[in-house]
């Protein structure tokens, strides 16, 4: 029994060195497939930008470049041109706003100018007409008052 025992211990001793063995070889070939797909990436990185370097110095030196960028400074002295528009309209819309107001704000004191000359002209006309009736009035009242004398004289020597 202790025979087989000890022989089982270093069989087992012996299948794990070559589990690890294998797994340091799977772990190393895995490592290394890692770092090899990494130094591929860089290649490939690399290349890219190279490529990208050369297709930029073709762009800034070429008739094209100098077509994009004439067009970049059309768009920006259109944009500017179409500010300086907006701010002409924006003034002028406020010039005509400003000047409409100022005509309505003339247009109010002329109505109020020409209500207060109706309403002295109305007053003119009332106290005219006032004082013919209170005139006539006044008239009307002095004959009844001497209709009255009149009568009472006339009752007092009868």
């Amino acid at each position: 029994m202790t025979n087989s025992w000890i022989e089982y211990t270093l069989d087992r001793r012996e299948q794990k060195g070559k589990v690890e063995r294998a797994l340091l070889r799977f772990r190393n070939s895995a490592i290394a497939g890692s770092f090899y797909g990494w130094a591929a990436n860089v290649e490939v990185a690399r290349e890219t930008r190279q490529r990208t370097r050369k297709a930029l110095n073709f762009f800034v030196n070429s008739e094209l470049s100098r077509g994009f960028y004439a067009f970049r400074e059309n768009v920006a002295d259109a944009l500017e041109a179409r500010e300086r528009a907006q701010r002409a309209l924006i003034y002028f819309i406020h010039g005509a706003l400003i000047s409409a107001f100022k005509r309505w704000v003339e247009m109010v004191e002329e109505v109020v100018h020409h209500r207060e000359l109706v309403a002295k002209s109305l007053s003119s006309i009332l106290n005219r007409a006032l004082r013919g009736t209170f005139n006539q009035w006044n008239h009307m009242t002095a004959l009844w008052v001497n209709r009255r004398k009149r009568v009472i004289r006339s009752l007092r020597l009868y």
